[in-house]
């Protein structure tokens, strides 16, 4: 699946907190519905990605450190780690029987053209304009 869960929540994350400002880990879970152990683990990733601030204490709390303008969904399915690849033949790391017997592949070629469009498009979303709703 493209948007893995993990992506969904933090989308979800970065919503509330472009809306709702300044929110404790507690009541960003429920209002979205997120385990909390797992918001804990998204909230994280997106701070040491620069999206979000985090502070501690009675005054603490989860903010959004940046306006999203610029940001894409893959930035923010990078930052998750959770970008997705049409086919396992795609990671550098997989040993493929066919590239190794042969000097090309045409499946990988054309699957790598596939991705390249995928990233593309998921390039072009603003996750402004995706939580908004609108073109900003």
């Amino acid at each position: 699946m493209l948007i893995t869960r993990e992506v969904d929540y933090a989308l979800r994350i970065l919503r509330a907190l472009y809306v709702e400002g300044r929110m404790t880990t507690s009541a960003l879970c429920e209002k979205e519905k997120i385990p909390k152990a797992f918001a804990y683990k998204i909230i994280r990733k997106l701070t040491a990605a620069g999206y979000l601030t985090t502070d501690r204490g009675a005054d603490g709390g989860v903010q959004m450190r940046t306006d999203l303008a610029g940001e894409s969904l893959y930035d923010l399915m990078c930052a998750v780690d959770s970008r997705e690849l049409v086919n396992n033949c795609l990671n550098p790391d997989y040993v493929c029987e066919n590239r190794e017997n042969r000097d090309c592949c045409t499946i990988h070629e054309q699957l790598r053209e596939v991705q390249e469009s995928v990233d593309d498009e998921l390039k072009k979303r603003d996750l402004r304009s995706l939580i908004c709703g609108k073109e900003t």
